[in-house]
């Protein structure tokens, strides 16, 4: 029953062994080869795990024979995954052994900043030469980067070194170009005296008006220091030209001022008018700033030996100012011992200078046998008095003076008395006026004959000195 129902089985499985194409399987329970017709053995047919490795035929997996996910590591030959195994994208992170990526598995350029770990570019990963100044991030570079003295002067940028990036105290003498420091970058008040080298002060270098009186060393101003033309009136100190300073010959009419010419007559010498007789009006010459007034009276006449008297002398007068003639002189007594009296000369006032004229003395008396004499006339301040005559008749003034003239005298009796002389008188106008009335005193005239006459005395003047 049991043999009936295996080939049964076998007949239903294998139709080819029905038919008896079919080796029939032997007792011991092997099937060999030649038994089996072609696809006898189908999926159904096969128990589970009874395809080894050796029942698969090579090269006979094919792809569409794999299941999804049935080619595990271990069904995978070393080295058997190639280039060309590999899909596009199907090795993963995870797929990847760690530092199985290296050098040569990296194709150029693929390593992009993204693929690049932060901070793990370390400086032993970089060739010279390439960190480019393109590959550098604005302010990438901080101080501790920059190798010491790496950064030469080709390296910085025109302008790129402001105040703040410059240490203090580290500008020295030789960092400074010639001609670099500028008016505009120093400090004022900074050029103390230690600063300046000797003469380097040059005249270029001193602006208007620098060189104050108290920055002058003294006596330091000497003649060549002094340029020509450069001493004007104003920078002479009061009472600062002597004698010693001025040149001779140099005060020239033009170097006076004005008053001063007219005071000592640069522009015009002064004139001169004299009156000497008679009256009028003086007309003040034109341009005269003052004019000097003198004034003499008339001296008086003398007596004679006896009888008369000599008259008086006129009075000299320059507009209020008046000079007066001398008195007459008295005549002789006749009698041998009685002199005459004496008589006063003229009188002056109101002028800047007054002098009276000079008195005539008493005549000199004689007995018999003794000389006499008449007195001898007064003296004006230009002097002219006439002489006493002795025995005679008495001498005229002189022409002019205002002298009185001289008494007359008979011999052995007491003579006539000298006429007084006129009076002087001296005055300046500073502002003069346009005219003055004038009149000059006459002499006075001798006492006629009684015996000897008396001199007549002499005629006053006016003297006008006009001052331009």
């Amino acid at each position: 029953m049991k043999r009936q129902t295996l080939l049964l089985l076998c007949a239903l499985a294998f139709p080819a062994m029905a038919r008896g194409s079919i080796t029939p399987i032997a007792k011991s329970g092997t099937v060999g080869a030649a038994s089996i017709s072609d696809g006898a053995v189908t999926t159904t047919k096969i128990a589970t795990d009874a395809v080894t490795g050796p029942k698969i035929i090579t090269a006979a997996v094919t792809t569409q024979k794999l299941e999804s996910d049935a080619v595990t590591e271990p069904k995978i030959i070393t080295a058997a995954v190639t280039s060309n195994k590999l899909a596009a994208d199907a090795v993963i992170t995870a797929k990847i052994l760690t530092a199985a990526v290296t050098t040569p598995k990296l194709e150029s350029d693929s390593v992009t900043t993204g693929k690049i770990l932060t901070d793990s570019v370390t400086a032993d990963k970089l060739i010279n030469g390439a960190v480019t100044s393109a590959k550098l991030g604005a302010d990438a570079v901080i101080e501790a980067a920059i190798l010491t003295s790496a950064v030469t002067s080709s390296k910085i940028a025109a302008d790129a070194v402001t105040a703040a990036k410059i240490l203090t105290g580290a500008v020295t003498t030789d960092k400074v170009d010639t001609d670099a420091v500028s008016a505009g970058k120093i400090l004022t008040a900074s050029v103390t005296t230690d600063k300046i080298g000797s003469g380097a002060v040059t005249t270029g270098k001193i602006g208007a008006d620098a060189v104050a009186g108290f920055t002058i060393l003294t006596a330091a101003i000497t003649t060549d220091k002094i340029s020509s033309g450069a001493v004007t009136p104003g920078k002479h100190a009061t009472d600062s030209i002597n004698t010693f300073a001025i040149q001779n010959l140099s005060i020239t009419t033009a170097k006076l001022n004005a008053d001063l010419q007219v005071l000592i007559g640069a522009t015009t010498l002064p004139t001169q008018q004299r009156f000497t007789s008679g009256s009028g009006v003086y007309t003040t010459a034109t341009g005269a700033r003052q004019i000097r007034i003198r004034l003499i009276g008339g001296g008086g006449g003398g007596g004679a030996a006896t009888t008369n008297a000599g008259t008086l002398g006129g009075a000299t007068s320059f507009g209020v100012l008046v000079s007066s003639g001398g008195a007459g002189g008295n005549q002789g007594t006749g009698a041998s011992s009685t002199a005459s009296a004496c008589v006063a000369g003229g009188v002056a006032a109101g002028g800047n200078i007054n002098i009276n004229g000079g008195g005539a003395g008493a005549s000199a008396g004689g007995d018999s046998g003794t000389a006499s004499s008449g007195s001898a006339g007064g003296n004006s301040a230009l002097g002219g008095g006439g002489l006493g005559g002795q025995a005679g008749a008495g001498g005229v003034g002189g022409v002019n003076s205002g002298g009185g003239g001289g008494g007359g005298d008979t011999a052995n009796t007491s003579g006539g008395t000298g006429g007084g002389g006129g009076a002087y008188l001296e005055h300046f106008f500073n502002t003069p006026s346009a005219t003055y009335a004038y009149q000059v005193g006459a002499g006075g005239a001798g006492g006629s004959a009684g015996g000897n006459a008396g001199g007549n005395g002499a005629a006053g003047i006016i003297i006008i000195d006009e001052i331009y």
